[in-house]
């Protein structure tokens, strides 16, 4: 049984999209083989499909394992990194510590732990456990991520790291729901006054600053693309930009090794500018640094995605 697939290829490719046609009994992981070597893409094995959220149909994560004959057909599919970026609040009985780590959909949870105890300083996960934010249940150890309850139906994804010893009182409680309140809205014009007190101003340890483009697009940023940047001169410079853990990086391509210039958003504040002559659909976003003596800086964007994250 033939089957056509209509697929959105990630940035990078020479196309943005590009019909496929397979056997049935292929499985994704077949399909993605095939799909990167026609479009030149390295590691395969680090890619799967995606099908986005639609009026018909919710968003789902096909494993390398799927047969295609139980693949939607009729919408058109992501080629999309297995990994996931997700932002992990650890609690340790005494303090909060906030990253954002990357994931593995298709892994048991429980072989992933040691990973995220590093990223927070721990020789070992022992005694800690995991849960998604707003579920009760904590997840199942043996379990791929995909496979955990409430996974597929959390938009806003966010992750509780802690110590099955230390339990969170109600003092704590309150605690974490501000910080988690306070984390959602960083980088936005509005800010707590909790954000402040707890001094996010530090950089995620995290983040590499000096990171090539592509392998921040291997973590699902919030947005990326094309920006027109006025800057001091008043002269208008196209860049490729992505914004992630609440950086925003500037690259000349997104080829690039090295980005050009960081912008850490929690020393600036975003509004969106109509363009009085229309002749901007989606308008300019105006970047005011903290710093007086720092240059305003606009951007003008070709969607309304960088709006809603920035503006």
């Amino acid at each position: 049984m033939s089957l056509t697939f209509k697929v959105q290829l990630p940035l990078g490719c020479d196309e943005k999209q590009k019909s496929f046609k397979f056997n049935g009994n292929q499985t994704v992981q077949e399909a993605v083989a095939a799909i990167a070597a026609d479009q030149s893409i390295p590691d395969p094995d680090l890619w799967t499909l995606f099908l986005p959220a639609s009026k018909e149909n919710t968003a789902q994560w096909y494993s390398p394992s799927t047969l295609l004959s139980s693949v939607n057909q009729k919408n058109q599919l992501d080629l999309r990194h297995h990994h996931i970026m997700v932002r992990t609040t650890f609690f340790n009985g005494t303090e909060f510590i906030l990253k954002s780590i990357v994931y593995p959909l298709f892994k048991p949870i429980g072989q992933w732990l040691p990973y995220v105890a590093h990223k927070f300083s721990l020789e070992s996960a022992d005694g800690y456990a995991l849960k998604i934010i707003g579920k009760q249940e904590e997840m199942a150890f043996d379990k791929q991520l995909l496979d955990q309850s409430g996974f597929q139906d959390s938009p806003n994804l966010r992750f509780l790291f802690y110590d099955l010893g230390a339990p969170l009182d109600m003092t704590s409680m309150k605690i974490f729901h501000d910080i988690q309140e306070a984390q959602y809205h960083r980088g936005t014009k509005e800010k707590s006054e909790f954000e402040v007190s707890f001094n996010f101003d530090e950089p995620p340890s995290d983040v590499d600053l000096e990171a090539p483009a592509s392998q921040l697009l291997m973590n699902l940023p919030k947005v990326s693309g094309s920006l027109s940047i006025i800057g001091k001169k008043k002269k208008l410079e196209r860049m490729f930009c992505i914004l992630i853990a609440n950086h925003l990086f500037f690259y000349k391509s997104q080829n690039d090794l090295k980005p050009t210039r960081v912008l850490y958003l929690a020393h600036y504040s975003a509004a969106g500018v109509e363009d009085k002559k229309k002749k901007v659909p989606y308008g300019y976003i105006e970047l005011t640094s903290d710093n007086k003596k720092e240059e305003l800086i606009v951007l003008k964007a070709d969607t309304d995605r960088w709006q809603k994250n920035l503006g």
